[in-house]
């Protein structure tokens, strides 16, 4: 599922929340930006990705400050 999510971002669907190993290869391949600027907590590694083009859009913003809020991230 998680694999589906990242695909999604890539395409421009909008953010994703997965694993960090399935998001490493468009991370770097600058297909996908980090949005947050440290991991999701939990047990893994998470982060927080979307296509650079849109990520200062209002509702990627307004997604990344509302996370940034209630997972208690700077």
């Amino acid at each position: 599922m998680e694999a589906l999510r990242v695909q999604a971002a890539v395409h421009g669907q909008g953010a994703a929340l997965v694993p960090e190993p399935l998001a490493r290869a468009a991370i770097e391949a600058g297909q996908l930006v980090v949005l947050l600027d440290r991991p999701w907590p939990g047990q893994f590694a998470y982060y927080v990705v979307c296509p650079e083009t849109t990520s200062d859009l209002p509702k990627i913003t307004a997604l990344r400050e509302w996370l940034t809020s209630e997972g208690g991230g700077s």
